[in-house]
């Protein structure tokens, strides 16, 4: 919570100092002269970034959709409010992991739930609804123009879910009151298992916070037409993963249901009960290219 109020202190701040740059522009040179609404695409890499404590991620292609309204204060300066629509998605990846719990299973016997997993990966995805405020400035000119783009973007997560799939899954009980450590019957959950594929799982996110960064070419189309062509960056400044005080194992036994593991992802369990979690410090990264079309009046 407090960082979240530090990056929305930022935020405005950085807001403000742009907008009064492009007043003070506009005072400068120019009058008001016209709004323009836009739609436009984005493509590229676009992906969660964050920290391991083992293993390793891969970042995958995603893209974007928006609409955007500027008004330009003045010949070559113009602010601007937009909504899009921006995909992510990420995999993390462990040849092999290990932990263990503390369970109690169906006829009340306390043991130690042991699990040994080999290719075992979690794929993330998330999407956000985007609200950036940016800031344009482009050269003068009558039909092609360079532009340079920057500002802030809000991120309000409407989908946010993580799938487990394991190549090959090994558990056991360990029985500290019999010194027995047993790898069978599969019906209590003791057993080997192949292919295993958990369900896609909702994870509990946060807002994100973002600077952002265009630059590119403005091609006049027409009377009223402007087409543009650019690379855009998406820098995330805060975690969207909850931080906890304790992460329990990463597969969870149940006692209700033995052979129905219960896969957490990796931003809120680890090997066991007393670890960190494998992974933390998530946050957004796109780059790529942007191309938009816009009309103006």
């Amino acid at each position: 919570m407090k960082n979240n109020k530090k990056y929305r202190g930022y935020l405005m701040a950085m807001s403000i100092f742009l907008l009064g740059i492009s007043l003070s522009s506009a005072q400068k040179g120019g009058s008001p002269g016209h709004s323009e609404v836009s739609v436009y695409g984005k493509l590229g890499m676009s992906y969660l970034a964050y920290e391991l404590s083992q293993g390793r991620s891969l970042n995958e292609n995603a893209g974007g959709l928006g609409l955007q309204y500027a008004y330009y204060l003045n010949d070559n300066w113009s602010i601007s409010l937009g909504a899009e629509y921006q995909s992510f998605s990420s995999k993390t990846l462990f040849n092999e992991l290990s932990g263990s719990s503390s369970e109690i299973e169906l006829e009340g016997d306390a043991f130690e739930f042991r699990y040994t997993a080999q290719n075992y990966r979690e794929q993330q995805w998330v999407d956000l609804l985007n609200l950036p405020l940016e800031v344009q400035y482009e050269t003068s000119g009558q039909s092609t123009r360079v532009y340079l783009a920057g500002g802030v973007m809000l991120g309000i997560p409407v989908r946010q879910e993580y799938q487990t799939s394991i190549g090959s899954l090994k558990t056991q009980g360990y029985y500290a009151q019999y010194d027995a450590l047993l790898s069978d019957p599969a019906f209590i959950g003791f057993g080997e298992w192949n292919n295993v594929e958990g369900p896609e799982t909702d994870l509990d996110l946060e807002m994100s916070y973002a600077l952002v960064l265009e630059a590119g070419i403005k091609q006049k189309i027409g009377a009223r037409g402007n087409f543009y062509v650019g690379a855009f960056f998406n820098l995330g400044l805060n975690s969207l993963n909850k931080e906890g005080e304790t992460y329990p194992s990463l597969i969870d036994y149940r006692e209700e249901s033995p052979t129905d593991f219960q896969y957490r992802s990796v931003f809120g369990a680890g090997a066991d009960a007393s670890s960190e979690p494998y992974a933390r410090e998530m946050k957004i990264r796109a780059f790529g290219v942007k191309i938009r079309y816009g009309f103006n009046w």
